[in-house]
């Protein structure tokens, strides 16, 4: 049997502004451990993503994005990059 990894995803939608958002990813990557068997995805909205996707550490956290409207129409509420 294939061994499947527990997934996190946390979508903030617009809980935050920029700097918050920088601030909380910062606390957060101090208290969040890599862990093989898990996969956390942060999706925080389209304005903060550039900056957080700066500051993550790629081995720790995989991108998404909140509130993405997809080219279908439809509104994706966590999109993974």
């Amino acid at each position: 049997m294939a061994h499947r990894k527990k997934l996190i995803v946390g979508n903030w939608k617009m809980n935050f502004n920029i700097r918050d958002a920088s601030v909380f990813v910062h606390k957060l990557s101090q208290s969040v451990k890599v862990h093989r068997d898990v996969e956390v995805v942060i999706a925080p909205t389209l304005l903060a993503l550039q900056p957080i996707s700066l500051q993550i550490e790629r081995r720790q956290y995989r991108r998404g994005i909140s509130g993405a409207v997809t080219r279908f129409g439809g509104i994706c509420h966590s999109w993974p990059l």
